[in-house]
């Protein structure tokens, strides 16, 4: 029985070493996958962490230019209520001299009086900057 169990072990080992090398690499194989899954979660985080970055600072960047775009518009309102009581006084039409003319050019640099016809006029005798 030993010469014939032996006989059937001999015939039996490529089989069994054919099963042991298929089972390796279907382990290798499952490994690979279980890497190849992970790298791609891992990309899909970096993707939403990257997307969730790029809305936040999209908000951050619209808020900075609302909260901008309110201020020029406050301050431009200003400008033109402080420009509106100036010319509603009374003799506001008289001549100021020097000082005057200094306040006139500072009220020209701003771009909301740069199509005032006093502006205009000014800038064409060459004493008010160009507005900003």
């Amino acid at each position: 029985m030993t010469a014939a169990f032996l006989a059937i072990a001999r015939a039996a080992w490529p089989y069994v070493l054919a099963v042991v090398a298929v089972i390796a690499l279907l382990l290798v194989l499952a490994s690979a996958n279980d890497a190849k899954k992970a790298r791609e979660a891992a990309r899909g985080r970096a993707a939403a962490t990257i997307a969730a970055g790029q809305e936040k600072a999209a908000g951050a960047a619209a808020g900075a230019v609302a909260d901008l775009s309110e201020r020029n518009e406050a301050r431009a309102a200003e400008t033109q209520e402080n420009r509106d009581a100036i010319l509603s006084t009374e003799n506001a039409g008289d001549d100021a001299g020097d000082a005057g003319r200094v306040g006139l050019e500072r009220m020209c640099r701003r771009a909301i009086n740069r199509d005032d016809p006093g502006c205009v006029r000014l800038r064409g005798q060459g004493s008010a900057p160009a507005p900003r």
